[in-house]
Formats: structure tokens, C-alpha cells, sequence
């Protein structure tokens, strides 16, 4: 069963500045942080590469089918950490 999300308000996808570094994909965790715990979920459980993944694509596609411009390097980092966007619905 697909875990049900509601973005508060004033929190934002773009507030997650998703980008590249040297090291990697880099994301603001403390809007993740503030999403699960606005939604009684535990960061700890959040943890894995897919995990985090899956969370960010949903949403992200949540913003797409509301009009948000695509954005290809999110969608690499979708696919590339194996997330399941499945795993979470967007309210």
C-alpha cells in the first residue's frame, strides 16, 4: 500500500534544490526531514538511496502533472538510485 503524502504549506519541490557536485546527486535534506515529519514518518526510514529516490520522483511527478517545467537531471536521479515512485502517493 502506497504511503499517502500532504506537502505542507509554504513547503516547495524547488526548496529541495536538487543538483550535482562532485560527489554526487545533492538534495537540501532538511525539506525532506520537514515532509516526513509533517507526515508522521520517521527520517530513519528514509535512509537508502531508493528509498529517498522514490520519495523525490514522486513528488517531482506530482509537480509535473500540476505544470512544473521537467527537468531531466531529476529524472536521472530517479531512475539511476532505483527508486519506486509506486511506493508514495501525493495529495
Amino acid at each position: 500500500m502506497p504511503v499517502s503524502i500532504i506537502v505542507p504549506d509554504g513547503l516547495t519541490f524547488e526548496s529541495l534544490n536538487v543538483g550535482m557536485n562532485e560527489e554526487g546527486v545533492q538534495f537540501n535534506m532538511d525539506v525532506v526531514e520537514q515532509l516526513l515529519s509533517s507526515n508522521d514518518l520517521d527520517p530513519r526510514d528514509f535512509r537508502s538511496a531508493a528509498s529517498l529516490a522514490g520519495l523525490i520522483g514522486a513528488w517531482y511527478f506530482r509537480e509535473r502533472a500540476f505544470g512544473a517545467a521537467r527537468s531531466p537531471m531529476v529524472e536521472r536521479l530517479i531512475c539511476g538510485a532505483g527508486g519506486c515512485i509506486d511506493d508514495f502517493v501525493f495529495a
